[in-house]
Formats: C-alpha cells, structure tokens, sequence
C-alpha cells in the first residue's frame, strides 16, 4: 500500500491494467461508428441485392468472413482428431519404463 498525504492507495497491477483496458475498449467502442461508415457504392450495391452485382458483393462477403472460420476449424479439428487418435496409445515414457522393467 502507498500512502499519500492522509490517503491510502490500495491498487494492484491487475487493477491498472483492467483499468488500462476498460478505457482501450471504451475509446475502441465510440470510435467504431465513425470508422465502419463504408464506402457510399458498396451501400447502393448491397441496397440493390436483387440485381447482380449486389449478390456478387453479398456472396464475396460471405466467403470473406466465413474463411477465419474455416481455417480456425481446420486447425481444431486436427488437433482434436490428433489428440484422440493419441488417446488409444501409450505415451512414450509409458513404453520405456516397461522395457526397463522388462530388462531387470
């Protein structure tokens, strides 16, 4: 603790850096209409969905943002099929204590 003057100051360095991030996430947060305005055409294009240019727009967002996910998933799956494929397995030290104990 840290006293100045009568006061006594109790703040632990978690405390500062939550503090830290509420004001990161605040100004992040009242920035974000200002910066996710867009451009005018790409609103007269999505506005206009039914013609052509509009679903090409539409569909090229979808692949857009469905592609973190894909790879995110990719990633997973293989770690989650590589970890139970290791599941039916003994580990390795497993192995070498029983040809240890198997040489005595």
């Amino acid at each position: 603790m840290k006293k100045s003057g009568s006061r006594t100051f109790a703040c632990s360095k978690t405390a500062i850096q939550g503090l830290v991030l509420l004001a990161l996430f605040a100004i992040c947060v009242s920035a974000a209409p200002h910066v996710a305005q867009g451009c005018p055409m790409c609103e007269v294009a999505v506005d206009g969905a039914k013609d052509q240019l509009g679903r090409g727009l539409n569909v090229s967002i979808g692949f857009l943002m469905s592609m973190p996910f894909l790879l995110v998933g990719s990633v997973g799956g293989w770690l989650f099929y590589m970890k139970r494929r290791e599941r039916g397995r003994p580990s390795l030290l497993r192995v070498l204590r029983t040809q240890k104990e198997e040489v005595s």
